[in-house]
Formats: C-alpha cells, structure tokens, sequence
C-alpha cells in the first residue's frame, strides 16, 4: 500500500532509504512535474514480466511511470486545478 505525501519545506531533507524497495531518490520541481513537454508515453516491462504501453514523466535522465506516475498526474490535475 502506497501513501503519497505532498508538503513544503525551507530546507532539503535528508532521506534514508531502504535498498531492498527504493533504488534511488529523485527531486524534480513542482514546475517540471507540471510542464505538460515531460509528459510521454513508453514501453516498460511490468512486475509480471508483461511489456506494457504506458504513460510516463521523461525528466533529465529519469524516466518515472507506473503507480508513481499515475499519482504524480494526480497531483499535477489539482496544482493546475487552483491557477
């Protein structure tokens, strides 16, 4: 089960991760999440071995889709929701 969380803070916060779930930590900015030029579609091989077509977000050299994807789209519909 995934709980995302979205807060601001004045300084860049130090993360502990655990190898065995999280590969790396990315930061993009709020304004590269909502540029709608980041916004792709791509071929991903799913956990189940399946390739699958899907949405994803090309940011520099990382690409993120799947369930983080589909929880950034939401995030992004309701920044964009209160300009």
């Amino acid at each position: 089960m995934v709980h995302p969380f979205l807060g601001f803070l004045h300084q860049e916060p130090v993360f502990t991760i655990n190898p065995f779930e999280v590969k790396s930590v990315f930061s993009p900015s709020l304004e590269q999440l909502c540029d709608k030029e980041n916004l792709h579609s791509g071929r991903f091989r799913s956990s189940q071995g399946m390739e699958v077509e899907a949405p994803c977000f090309q940011l520099e050299d990382v690409v993120i889709w799947g369930a983080t994807a589909m929880m950034i789209s939401e995030i992004v519909e309701v920044v964009n929701s209160l300009k």
